[in-house]
C-alpha cells in the first residue's frame, strides 16, 4: 500500500474517531444515567416496602418504639451489635412504662407485652385467642419443620396430648439412672485435670454431656461423646449451632411473611443434619421392629404412637397428627436443638457464679454431701428434690440466661383487644414476651446484674408476681421437657459440685461477654475454671 493511501485511512479513521468517541460516550452516559435511575427507583420501592407498615400503631393510637428502615428495632441483632436478648432489653426497657406498646421485628409490627399480669393474660387465660407461635412450617418440603414447636391451634393440641406422658414424675424417675451414668462419664473426665489442679475449660465437655444424655434417654443410642471426639451425635450439635447465622438470617426473613418459609428451609440450610435424623430415625424404628428391641425411652413412645396410626393414613381429619417416619424425625430434632445448648451453658453459667462466690459454692457442696450421705452416698431423685440451695442456683441461673429471652405468640382469634387498655389487634398479629426484661428489671429482681440464689426462697418468691420469672414460658404451652431440662441440670451441677472444687483461674472472663449472631446465650470465650478434688 502507497504512502498517500495510507495517510487517506489514517485520516478516515481520524474523522471515524471524531465521529464515534462522542457518539460512544453520549451512549455511556446515557447508559449510566438509565442504570442510576433504575438504582434510585428500586432503592425508592425497597424503602417503601421495607417502611410502609411503620405508620400501623400510630393509626392504633399504641405507643410505639421508632424503628429503622429495613431492620425494624432488631437492627442489632442483625449486625452483630447485640444479642438477642440485649435487643430485648432495650426494647423492655422502652415499653415498661406504657405496659404494652408496639415494636418492629424488620417491617413486621408486633406487640410487647411488659406487665407481668397482662403476660398472665396472654399466656394463660386468654390462650384460646392466642395459642400459636406463629412460625411456619412446610410438610411436603420440610419434614423437619413439621414439630410440636411449630404445630397450630388443634394439631398443636392433640400433639401436646399425646407426648405428655414422656415427661411425667414416673417416666423422669426411670431417666435419672441412664443420666446419672453419663454424668459418672462426666466426672471421669475432668479426673485428670483436678488431680493435677490444671485449668479446663467446660462449654465443649459440657455440650458432649448433655448430648450423651440426650442421645441415651431419648433416642436409646449410645453416643460417647464424651469419650469419642469424632462422635456424629456431637458434629450433629455442632454444625446445627455454627448455623446460627444462617438460622437469624431464616429468621429475618421470615419475619416478613410465612411465604418466604419455602425459600430458606431447615433442609437446605441444615441439609446434613436434615438426612441426619431422617436417617437414623428410619434406622432405628427398622432395626428395632426387626429384632423385637424395646426400650423405655422417646423413640419407644413415638414408635407406639405410630402404631397407633397404622392404618389411618387416608383418614381426613386435619387434626389429627399421624405419626409417619418423617414426623418422628422432626420430633426428634426439635427434642435434640431444643435442650442441647441450653442444658450444657446453664451449667457452665452457674459454674462461673459459684466461682466468683466461693461461700455459695462450699455451702451447696455441703448440702449435696449432707443429702447424699441420707441416700446411700448417692445423688437420687428424691435427693434433688431435697437440695434447696441447689435448686435456688439453678433458678438465679435461669433467671440471668433464660433459655429463651423472648416468647412469640400469634393472634389466632378475629380480633384481640388487650386488657385494661383500648389496644386492639387484629387475627395473625404477633405478641412478644420479653422474658429477658422481665428477668432483669431492677422493681421486679433488685440489683439484676447480681448472683443472688437466695432471690428464690419461698418467701421471696410468694412476694413476686408468678408470671415475672418465666425461664420456660407458662400456659399451655409452656416448654414440655422443662422438668427433664432441670432434671439434667441439677443432676450434673450436683456431681460435679459433690467431687470438685471450682475457682477462677486467668483465662476465667469477667464479667461475661456473650456471642452475637447466636440463638442462645452463649459466651463468647467458653467456660474456663481451674479444677481441683473436693477433699472430704
Amino acid at each position: 500500500m502507497g504512502v498517500g493511501a495510507q495517510a487517506m485511512i489514517l485520516n478516515s479513521d481520524a474523522e471515524c474517531a471524531v465521529v464515534l468517541v462522542p457518539l460512544a460516550m453520549a451512549l455511556v452516559g446515557s447508559l449510566l444515567w438509565d442504570s442510576t435511575v433504575a438504582l434510585l427507583i428500586l432503592v425508592v420501592i425497597a424503602y417503601c416496602y421495607g417502611t410502609s407498615t411503620f405508620d400501623y400503631f400510630k393509626k392504633k393510637g399504641i405507643p410505639y418504639v421508632k424503628p429503622l428502615p429495613f431492620v425494624g428495632n432488631f437492627g442489632g441483632v442483625i449486625t452483630g451489635r447485640y444479642t438477642i436478648n440485649d435487643a430485648t432489653k432495650l426494647l423492655y426497657d422502652e415499653v415498661k412504662k406504657h405496659r404494652v406498646g408496639g415494636v418492629f421485628q424488620s417491617r413486621s409490627p408486633a406487640i410487647m407485652v411488659c406487665d407481668p399480669e397482662l403476660v398472665k393474660l396472654v399466656l394463660t387465660k386468654d390462650f384460646a385467642s392466642l395459642h400459636d407461635h406463629g412460625t411456619p412450617m412446610d410438610e411436603e418440603n420440610d419434614p423437619l419443620s413439621v414439630n410440636l414447636f411449630n404445630l397450630p391451634g388443634a394439631r398443636w393440641k392433640n400433639m401436646r396430648a399425646k407426648l405428655s406422658p414422656l415427661f411425667t414424675s414416673g417416666k423422669l424417675k426411670q431417666f435419672l439412672p441412664l443420666m446419672r451414668e453419663v454424668s459418672i462419664q462426666l466426672n471421669a473426665a475432668l479426673r485428670e485435670s483436678a488431680e493435677k489442679g490444671q485449668d479446663v475449660e467446660l462449654k465443649e465437655i459440657l455440650t458432649r454431656f448433655s448430648t450423651d444424655v440426650i442421645g441415651t434417654c431419648a433416642f436409646g443410642v449410645e453416643c460417647n461423646s464424651i469419650k469419642d471426639p469424632e462422635s456424629i451425635f456431637y458434629k450433629q450439635s455442632q454444625a446445627f449451632f455454627q448455623s446460627n447465622f444462617l438460622l437469624l438470617l431464616r429468621f429475618s426473613i421470615l419475619s416478613h411473611s410465612k411465604i418466604f418459609a419455602k425459600l430458606v428451609p431447615f433442609k437446605k440450610l441444615l441439609p446434613n443434619m436434615h438426612e441426619f435424623f431422617i436417617h437414623l430415625m428410619e434406622g432405628t424404628i427398622r432395626y428395632r421392629k426387626t429384632n423385637n428391641v424395646v426400650r423405655n425411652d422417646f423413640v419407644q413412645m413415638l414408635m407406639q404412637l405410630q402404631e397407633n396410626s397404622e392404618g389411618r393414613l387416608g383418614e381426613s381429619n386435619p387434626d389429627e397428627v399421624i405419626f409417619t417416619d418423617a414426623v418422628i424425625a422432626a420430633q426428634a430434632f426439635f427434642f435434640f436443638v431444643a435442650g442441647l445448648d441450653a442444658i450444657a451453658s446453664s451449667v457452665g453459667f452457674a459454674l462461673h457464679h459459684l466461682c466468683l462466690d466461693p461461700r455459695i459454692q462450699e455451702d451447696l457442696a455441703d448440702e449435696i454431701h449432707s443429702v447424699a450421705r441420707q441416700h446411700e452416698g448417692e445423688i437420687t431423685y428424691q435427693g434433688l428434690k431435697e437440695m434447696k440451695l441447689l435448686h435456688m442456683v439453678v433458678s438465679e441461673t435461669l433467671r440471668m440466661y433464660p433459655p429463651g429471652g423472648l416468647i412469640f405468640r400469634e393472634v389466632t382469634a378475629p380480633t384481640y383487644t388487650f386488657p385494661e387498655t383500648d389496644f386492639t389487634v387484629e387475627k395473625g398479629s404477633k405478641v412478644l414476651i420479653p422474658i429477658f426484661g422481665l428477668h432483669n428489671d431492677p422493681d421486679i429482681f433488685p440489683e439484676p446484674s447480681k448472683f443472688d440464689p437466695y432471690r428464690f426462697t419461698e418467701e421471696a418468691i410468694s412476694k413476686r408476681h408468678p408470671y415475672a420469672y418465666l425461664p420456660f414460658g407458662e400456659g399451655p404451652r409452656v416448654c414440655i421437657a422443662n422438668r427433664f431440662a432441670l432434671l439434667e441440670i441439677r443432676l450434673s451441677l450436683a456431681a460435679l459440685i459433690k467431687d470438685y472444687k471450682f475457682s477462677v483461674c486467668p483465662k476465667t472472663q469477667i464479667p461475661l461477654k456473650m456471642k452475637t449472631h447466636t440463638l442462645s446465650l452463649t459466651p463468647q470465650k467458653g467456660f474456663y475454671f481451674k479444677i481441683e478434688k473436693r477433699t472430704l
